[in-house]
């Protein structure tokens, strides 16, 4: 992960860069419970 806030977060992943937006602006709790349940995901 290279940055995220309240409306984006962009990663780099094999010498690429993505931004993945957010539908709406989210709070601090909401990116930390929304990056929880991708972690969840991706062990799954």
């Amino acid at each position: 992960m290279e940055e995220i806030n309240n409306s984006y977060i962009k990663i780099n992943y094999d010498g690429q860069s993505a931004i993945i937006n957010f539908k709406n602006e989210i709070s601090e709790e909401e990116i930390h419970s929304t990056l929880v349940s991708m972690i969840k995901d991706i062990k799954e």
